[in-house]
């Protein structure tokens, strides 16, 4: 089975996260996620998920990971829970690459559909819904 990683960057003060509107490359066109991508050879699903994030952000706020979790769909996708505090996200703008089209925060409490498969899932088993 193909392996996969992502940050689910979260405000915790907010009770937000932040999520990408997938674009046509890659899988899952047009629903919203956590960035992140596949694990490539020689890398810990930790270092791919802070790879792939600066790849479709262009930069990441500082922050801390607390905790992750992994779901199994048509890949084994590890989500790491990434903590980040309003005062480093407020000057924070990510840089999208060609892979999303837009990306906000949102609160947990009003999520936008559609969702990638698994999302929910993630978002449960890391204890913020």
């Amino acid at each position: 089975m193909e392996a996969a990683a992502g940050l689910c960057i979260w405000i915790r003060a907010r009770n937000e996260v932040f999520l990408v509107l997938r674009g046509d490359l890659g899988s899952f066109v047009d629903h919203w996620g956590v960035v992140g991508g596949a694990i490539d050879p020689n890398e810990t699903p930790l270092q791919a998920a802070y790879r792939e994030a600066e790849e479709e952000l262009g930069s990441l706020p500082i922050g801390n990971v607390l905790a992750k979790c992994t779901t199994q769909s048509s890949v084994s996708f590890t989500t790491y829970l990434y903590e980040v505090k309003p005062e480093d996200v407020d000057g924070w703008e990510a840089t999208l690459n060609e892979e999303n089209r837009e990306a906000h925060f949102f609160s947990v409490d009003n999520l936008p559909s559609p969702l990638v498969p698994g999302a929910l899932e993630s978002f449960s088993l890391l204890g913020i819904l």
